[in-house]
């Protein structure tokens, strides 16, 4: 059978870990700050400041807030009144104190859920606890006062024994006492000390399932009187553990098997001083986790290590160091669960190969990649170099190479992301500045590496169990027992118990044991005194042949002859399980499933002790006569293993039996031993890493695929060695050498066995020590292993799909390996054996089909790939990553502000794959980036741009899932500078494109109109080059990257009969200009555009970028129109535009853009470099199209332009929504005006920004229930009514609205805040006006809304107005009433409607105006109402104050997705393909 883990709590079926453990990290702010994320109200919070000097501080709900401990400290209780001052439902809140909130400074906190702070009395120990339990979860606190009594008990409220504990004094001074089981019941620790474990015998002695147990004279956890507080932590299934290890010493350390994936580790040595050790999930997102801190003390957060890998059933230690791993230490651990992702990696977006350009920058990040890359493979195209492989098992900066046979070196990938991996510049192997270079890259798994096991039958010649007998339940090797008592307190039932003077099991008259390789495995206890006892012998003549037993000392044991100090030591209370697994001159012993001990100087020749009349095998004793040397203590589940050495996976399994699986052990139960590995598998691709040991023997290993292996690439990492190539084809006696031209030669390599569905076979002879599998199997549509035999002339080869990868090699000759792609082209290689630049066979072509690829040619390279006669094997991949046809969300106008510090550019709602940039505060060129050539490489558009493209040394670093990241200190993003970017979406991925004459690389989006096309000129007229739009483009960009040459422009506008015979020229102001050699008058196709032979657009070997466009109905128009000399709006273009881009076609005259986000009338010149000018030449943005007037509407003259919108719809699954509050009303003040009132708050997914100025939020996710839908009102007027009494009356605040339902966090507004009067405007959503006598305005809601404005002097009588959506209200002065605040747009509806304005301020003299979307006018006696469901403040006034408007909301659905049940009668209508139900009073929709 297979044992499972023995776990003394499991996890209930609906337990999540992260509901009961989770990590958190902020920023301080020195003031009150809520952290929040946590997902729950926690009990128990560990914090640690990271970048500076600081203990730990612990708080917990029992203690009470502001109580704090310090982990490194042993100090009483202390109080920080300014510390965490609550638990709240989703973290906690920080007061003002520098320990956990310092301004700009950086904390990690651990957080675990106990009882919610519900505590019981717990009378299950003979000492009163005060207890709060999670028993789903194992953790508790435990409040007691001790008495200093031996023997005392404390009740932990568990139900199960913890296997770790945290003691603290808090009355007094006193070090913090930890139990782990690891270091057993008669040793203890200071989690506050660097001291190895201490011994106090019992200390520990009764850790059960209701009580832990205390000794006296031990102050620091049983002073009487003293009150104390402890942790207690019993291991659940899944979520949390508590173990031990052994060190070895190695950069690739120990691996851990923890069953889950690790959120926090904490790790101490027990047999030497050290730390205690503190890693997580959130400090490194990935690995290596290198960010540690100290619980013993109060040094920063350092990452000096090499860390600690996370996988997703264990961690692996990846740091030869004292405190974490030294040889022959033990260390002790505990570890707690992120939530597991059991979502398996798809055969979708797989593979991905293209081309980049280093910058010699570091960091350079490769993103596009479509997926998490679990292999990259990647080679310089211009120079000679090695080709280098870097994968996710082996870890960051860690890459070997194919062209050598060179050990694994330090660099590489320093990141692995979630769309592709970052480069460092530690090397110019692949990111030299300028330098060419082609990427393939794989997907493993998107989780944590997994150990990996897989099983084979182990069975054991004898069992012994011990139930009153002697008697192996196998049935071959009875024994007989001499003055045994059989104990009832076995580890499992009954134990054989020795007394140590004539005590002994004689189990045979022969040798039991009579191979080299064996394996004993026992539960034991020991009571011995004195030196040399026996626990097992097996002897021949009276002469020693094999025994293992105690040393000359209480912590040695010795085993056969010659080793005899081996570090163990086992106590009388308390089983240990204790296995020696032996294999020729290697034995190893293990304690509790660790190893403990590993020596290859064990010397027993088994086959030559046969038995005779002095011969024999015994328990307790050395057999025969010759010493005394009995065993005292007992003895339970023993077992022999003869002929098999297990592994530790198998004394795992021995380790963790349970007793039901240990009552059901009879004659046929088989044990398991297995090989393990570390793997990163996509068994649905077909792809796995692998990383083992290579021990010297034959090895069967894991590989994770559930299919057996056709190509098999291995590489030992510690030392030179060839890559040793298995492929099908060639089967399992003969190999390749991936970085040799040699033909296939047999080998013993693969032990002549072919790979399986679950392992492979490998001979390690000569290749010991860390070795990398790359393991690869077909999968129909997508990869081909397999073989042909040249012709040496046209051959086609069929895989069953158009590969865009082809790995070639001939078998039966000698030449080099070949890797062909459909992105550089078939007649261009890379040969991976050699450091050598790509090379181009004259004459001989490689072209991929849709069934396969196809050699043609006899050029002087066919031998490579097509030589008569010769067989060749290969490997087919077809690229998977999809191309996004997506038209929603495709373009967006953001602006930011420049901070000279790395920064992340969002609100673009999609990832943008093409970027132009331009500074409006100041001059500087327009920047133009796209994913398809790499962030960092720039061109530009003003008169500059002839240059070719550059690399942007700090440019933009990274496009992100919602925009961009730009790096410190460059032109786009100098400190205090305004900017603009626009973004457009292609596809989100590249693919080679063959309907040209030559391959091209696109990123198209078909639905949008857009394609990004990269190219290599070669001069010949009529070079026809596939865009996939497939839509004749009517606008393109194009640029030449490697020499100086025009931006030229394509736009079917530009002439009404021949439009491709003239170009414009980005770069420049001039009129058309003839185009025959550059478009070869020749207009573009549904699939090509056509080439002339000029430099500009086709020089031989240079590349090229296209931009290529299409019109769009309702999205997007390329058009073209007459000047008339004064105002003109041109219309038809069946929506209103955000950006127009245009230019006089016939004269000399700048291009222009303008957008709606800026605001029609900014112009900005992309052929210049000037600063934004605000000329109003573009005066509006109109329902169909825009009004332009001065100079781009000279009379007569021809105008193309490209407008385009945004585009934000919800998808399908989602729906959009605008929630505004009621808007408050202004007040009064008698003779003296008071504010207007507050707009309500204002939050939106669909607009370009939501209130507050922030940007605009997620759609909500649909899903079947009930929105409960809340308007709120406005508030009501301030009046006074008799003018004598009541006066100075503040106004009222309008009311909350919201969007609730289950599953989902409630949507509010806060209402808008009431005028202020005397004195101050109340908060809300946007702030009420400040009132005479200087009072200052209300605040606003972040993300709703702004501030009211102040009012001024007693004297002067005027409020300030109320603080709008969009912009803050207007101060009052000595002649006015403030302005209230404008409002926001928002065309949810199908139509532009203002929403949330403030109302004006009251004046004595002249009143303040209502702000734009319904604010209400101040007035001298009487104010204005706000607008009704448009959450508008009303106005201030002397008298009667006007009321606020009611709210609004309204929701935006596909109409296919649209339920049609709701209450509360809205409106509902329908635009479009969408469905818009608004709510004027409180009302549901139930969707279905």
């Amino acid at each position: 059978m297979s044992f499972s883990k023995r776990l003394l709590s499991s996890a209930p079926a609906a337990f999540v870990a992260s509901e009961n453990f989770k990590v958190v990290t902020y920023t301080g702010n020195s003031g009150t700050q809520s952290i929040t994320g946590v997902g729950f109200k926690p009990d128990f919070v560990w914090i640690k400041q990271r970048n500076a000097t600081n203990h730990s501080r612990l708080l917990d709900t029992t203690r009470g807030t502001t109580k704090i401990l310090y982990s490194g400290l042993n100090y009483a209780e202390d109080t920080e009144s300014t510390g965490l001052t609550s638990f709240d439902s989703d973290g906690f809140t920080l007061g003002s104190q520098q320990s956990v909130n310092d301004n700009g400074d950086t904390y990690v906190a651990w957080c675990w859920k106990a009882n919610g702070g519900t505590t019981s009395s717990n009378t299950d120990g003979n000492i009163t606890s005060t207890v709060q339990a999670n028993t789903d979860s194992g953790f508790s606190i435990v409040k007691y006062t001790a008495n200093g009594n031996n023997n005392s008990t404390i009740g932990h409220g568990l139900g199960t024994a913890p296997e770790m504990i945290l003691i603290k004094k808090l009355t007094a001074t006193g070090d913090w006492i930890t139990y782990h089981k690891g270091v057993g019941t008669g040793n203890f620790l200071y989690l506050n000390r660097l001291d190895d474990e201490l011994t106090q015998a019992g200390i520990w002695s009764s850790v059960g399932s209701s009580t832990f147990n205390l000794i006296s004279g031990y102050n620091d956890y049983n002073q009487s009187g003293q009150d104390y507080i402890a942790y207690c932590f019993a291991p659940v299934a899944g979520f949390s553990k508590f173990g031990t290890y052994l060190g070895n010493s190695s950069n690739d350390g120990p691996i851990v098997e923890t069953g889950f994936e690790p959120a926090f580790l904490m790790i101490k040595c027990v047999s030497d001083d050290g730390s205690w050790f503190m890693y997580d999930n959130k400090r490194n997102t990935s690995n290596p986790r290198i960010n540690y801190v100290l619980a013993n003390a109060s040094n920063a957060e350092a990452s000096d290590m090499g860390g600690v890998d996370f996988l997703s059933n264990g961690f692996q230690i990846k740091e030869d160091h004292d405190d974490v791993n030294d040889t022959g230490d033990t260390y002790i651990y505990m570890a707690f669960a992120a939530d597991p992702d059991t979502e398996a990696p798809t055969l979708a977006s797989s593979f991905n190969a293209f081309p980049f350009a280093g910058s010699g920058d570091d960091p350079l990040a490769i993103n596009k990649v479509g997926f998490k890359p679990g292999l990259v493979w990647m080679k310089s195209r211009d120079v000679a170099r090695e080709s280098i492989l870097s994968d996710i098992v082996r870890g960051i900066d860690k890459e070997i190479s194919t062209s050598d046979n060179a050990a694994e070196e330090s660099r590489g990938v320093s990141s692995f992301d979630a769309d592709g991996f970052t480069l460092d510049n530690s090397t110019s192997n692949y990111n030299d500045d300028g330098e060419k270079y082609m990427l393939w890259t794989w997907k493993a798994d998107d989780n944590e590496p997994t150990r990996n096991v897989v099983t084979a039958d182990a069975d054991p010649v004898s069992i012994y169990k011990f139930e009153d007998n002697s008697n192996d339940v196998r049935g071959n090797n009875n024994g007989s027992d001499s003055n045994i008592s059989y104990s009832s307190s076995g580890k499992f039932n009954k134990a054989a118990e020795f007394n140590g003077s004539n005590s002994k099991i004689t189990l045979s008259n022969g040798d039991i044991i009579t191979s080299a390789d064996f394996t004993l495995s026992m539960w034991l206890t020991n009571d011995n005194s004195g030196s040399y006892k026996e626990i097992f012998s097996q002897q021949t003549n009276n002469s020693k042949g094999f025994y293992f037993g105690k040393a000359s000392n209480d912590t040695d044991f010795r085993l056969g002859d010659g080793i005899g100090n081996i570090p163990l030591s086992v106590g009388s209370d308390t089983f240990e399980h204790i296995v020696v697994a032996v294999s020729g001159s290697n034995a190893k012993v293990y304690k509790n499933a660790v190893k403990i001990y590993d020596s290859n100087s064990f010397s027993f020749n088994a086959s030559s002790h046969t038995a005779g009349a002095n011969s024999g095998t015994i328990l307790g004793n050395q057999w025969g006569s010759i010493y005394s040397e009995y065993w005292a203590g007992k003895i339970d589940q023993f077992r022999i293993f003869n002929g098999q050495q297990l592994n530790q996976a198998s004394i795992e399994n021995l380790y963790n039996e349970t007793a039901s699986q240990n009552d059901t052990v009879n004659v046929s139960t088989t044990y398991n031993t297995s090989e393990e590995s570390i793997v990163s598998a996509n068994a649905n691709a077909g792809f796995s890493v692998v990383k083992f040991t290579g021990d010297g023997s034959v090895q069967t290993v894991p590989h994770g695929l559930s299919s057996a292996p056709e190509m098999i690439l291995f590489k030992n990492l510690d030392s030179t060695g060839d890559w040793q190539v298995y492929h099908t084809s060639i089967g399992n006696g003969n190999k390749l050498s991936l970085n040799s031209a040699a033909a296939a030669s047999s080998t013993s390599r693969f032990n002549s066995t072919t790979p399986t569905a679950t392992v492979f076979t490998f001979n390690s002879t000569s290749y010991t020590g860390g070795i990398i599998a790359y393991c690869f199997h077909s999968v129909t549509g997508y990869s081909k292993f397999g073989s042909y035999t040249g012709n040496g002339s046209t051959n086609a080869i069929t895989t069953g799909f158009k590969p865009d990868f082809v790995l070639i090699k001939t078998s039966s000759g000698s030449d080099q390996w070949v890797i062909l792609d459909s992105i550089r082209g078939g007649s261009n290689y890379l040969q991976p054996n050699l450091a050598a630049a790509e090379g181009t066979e004259s004459g001989v072509d490689v072209s991929f089909t849709s069934t396969g690829f196809t050699h043609t040619g006899s050029g002087g390279g066919i031998g490579q790939v097509n030589s008569n006669g010769a067989t060749y094997i290969y490997w087919a991949v077809a690229k998977n990553v999809p191309q996004t046809n997506v038209l929603l969300n495709s373009f967006k106008t953001v602006t930011y502000t420049g901070n000279g510090s790395v920064q992340s550019i969002t609100g673009f709602g999609f990832s943008p794959d093409f970027l132009w940039i331009k500074r409006r505060s100041n001059t500087e060129n327009h920047s133009l980036y796209d994913s398809v050539r790499g962030v960092q490489m720039e061109i530009t558009s003003d008169k500059d741009s002839s240059n070719a493209q550059t690399t942007k040394v700090n440019g933009i670093s990274s496009f992100d899932s919602d925009g961009f990241t730009v790096a410190e200190n460059n032109a786009n993003n100098t400190n205090n500078e305004t900017y603009v970017a626009w973004g457009w979406k292609a596809g989100g991925a590249w693919v080679s494109n063959l309907d040209g004459s030559s391959p091209s690389i696109v990123n198209a989006n078909t639905a949008n109109g857009f394609s990004i096309v990269k190219y290599v000129g070669n001069q010949t007229a009529g070079h026809t080059i596939g865009h996939g739009l497939n839509s004749a483009p009517e606008m393109i960009m194009l640029k030449c990257l490697d020499s100086v040459n025009p931006f030229y422009v394509y736009h079917k506008g530009v002439d009404a009969s021949n439009p491709s015979h003239y170009n414009l020229r980005l770069n420049g102001s001039d009129a058309r200009q003839d185009s025959t050699t550059e478009f070869n008058d020749t207009e573009p196709t549904s699939s090509v555009f056509t080439l002339g032979t000029t430099t500009g657009t086709n020089k031989t070997d240079n590349e090229y970028i296209a931009y290529c466009f299409h019109s769009v109905s309702g999205y997007s128009k390329i058009s073209n129109y007459t000047g008339n000399g004064s105002t003109q709006s041109i219309t038809g273009l069946g929506f209103q535009p955000d950006f127009v881009f245009l230019k006089e076609a016939d004269g000399v005259d700048s291009w222009q853009i303008y957008d709606a986000v800026r605001g029609a009338g900014k112009v900005l010149y992309p052929n210049g470099n000037n600063a934004e000018y605000a000329g109003n030449e573009l005066s509006s943005f109109d329902t169909d199209g825009f009004t332009v007037t001065g100079n781009p509407n000279e009379n007569g003259k021809n105008y193309i332009y490209y407008a385009v919108r945004h585009n934000l719809q919800p998808q399908a699954g989602f729906m959009s929504f605008l929630v505004v509050a009621g808007g408050g009303s202004g007040a009064i003040g008698d003779s003296r005006s008071g504010g207007g009132g507050g707009a309500g708050g204002l939050r939106t997914s669909y607009a370009l920004s939501s209130g507050g100025g922030a940007s605009a939020e997620s759609d909500i996710t649909l899903a079947a229930g009930t929105y409960t839908i809340t308007v709120g009102a406005g508030g009501a007027s301030a009046v006074n009514s008799s003018n004598t009494t009541n006066y100075n009356q503040v106004g009222n605040d309008g009311g909350d609205s919201s969007i609730a339902a289950s599953g989902l966090t409630t949507i509010t507004s806060t209402g808008g805040g009431g005028g202020g009067s005397p004195g101050a405007g109340r908060d809300g959503g946007s702030g009420g006006g400040g009132a005479h006598g200087g009072g200052s305005g209300g605040a606003g809601t972040a993300n709703q809304g702004f501030a009211g404005g102040n009012g001024v002097g007693e004297s002067t009588y005027n409020g300030g107005g109320g603080g709008g959506a969009s912009a803050a209200g207007s101060n009052s002065n000595t002649s006015n009433g403030g302005a209230g605040g404008a409002g926001l747009t928002v065309n949810i509806t199908g139509s532009s409607v203002a929403y949330a304005g403030g109302g004006g301020g009251g004046g004595g003299g002249t009143a303040g105006s209502g702000g734009t979307g319904g604010g209400g006018a101040g007035g001298t006696t009487t104010g204005t109402a706000g607008t009704a469901n448009t959450g508008g403040g009303g106005g201030g006034a002397q008298h009667t104050s006007g009321a606020g408007g009611s709210g609004v909301v309204v929701l935006r659905l596909l109409t296919s997705e649209y339920s049609g049940t709701t209450t509360g009668s809205p409106t509902v209508t329908t635009t479009g393909d969408y469905t818009i139900i608004k709510y004027t009073s409180s009302g549901t929709y139930v969707h279905s």
